[in-house]
């Protein structure tokens, strides 16, 4: 039985109450203090050799947030890391259980995998922007993963929990919490066809073992790329939910 509007709000609420803290996570924790090292000549007059001066210097050249490389990249160019840097990641995971073929693919994995992570990525990208408030973010899921338009106005937002800034229980918090956000779209189960998808040749191909992962992950990205024009258009057909960004 399809949803209703009501009922997917509330879903997305939760999804965006979990994902604000994890993109905070990955925009601003620095736990080996390398991000500093970007900055300034002192970086940039030597060879990095010691492993704090090459591990800043990846950093820098994968323009991650809080890094030279960052500071130096435009809002569009902001908006791409994600859906290329994060969401290339998430499409991975996304198309790993087509590596088993049929037989994992009919259990909807990867589905929700998806899902989520365009979801991630649409409100990193809208966050670029200045789509900050809740109910702003949860109508913008609606119509980019679902087609929908959903007013988030009337919804009891979810408190986010901030995660731990640095050690093992960071990692934990933010494979939670991704594992959380999956699990949440299962509720959604009877909606999650409406999201941005592979091509059908790719989804087709993505049934046999083996080579079914790779045309998978090629799919998943066309479908993420399809998610994060949906989102920009949505950001251009609301300038009203446009706040101002802040570094």
């Amino acid at each position: 039985m399809p949803m209703t509007n009501a009922q997917i709000a509330e879903v997305l609420d939760r999804t965006v109450a979990l994902t604000e803290p994890i993109l905070d996570v990955l925009a601003t924790v620095d736990p080996f203090g390398l991000k500093k090292w970007t900055h300034g000549p002192r970086h940039f007059l030597h060879v990095p050799t010691r492993p704090r001066d090459i591990a800043s210097t990846a950093l820098n050249v994968a323009d991650w947030p809080g890094t030279k490389g960052w500071n130096a990249l435009s809002m569009n160019g902001r908006a791409d890391w994600w859906m290329h840097r994060i969401g290339g990641l998430g499409a991975i995971a996304a198309a790993f259980p087509s590596f088993f073929g049929v037989w994992l693919n009919r259990f909807s994995i990867g589905d929700f995998v998806s899902a989520a992570n365009q979801a991630l990525v649409a409100i990193a990208v809208g966050r670029e922007y200045g789509i900050t408030e809740r109910s702003d973010q949860i109508a913008m899921l609606g119509s980019v993963i679902f087609g929908r338009t959903i007013d988030g106005s009337d919804v009891p937002h979810t408190e986010s929990t901030p995660f731990p800034q640095s050690g093992r229980e960071l990692a934990k918090a933010v494979l939670g919490g991704m594992w959380d956000i999956g699990r949440g779209l299962l509720d959604l189960r009877s909606e999650i066809g409406a999201r941005p998808q592979a091509p059908k040749a790719l989804r087709l191909v993505s049934m046999i073992p083996v080579i079914g992962a790779p045309a998978d992950y090629v799919g998943e990205r066309i479908a993420l790329r399809h998610a994060v024009t949906a989102t920009k258009e949505w950001i251009v057909d609301h300038p009203a939910a446009i706040r101002p960004v802040t570094d």
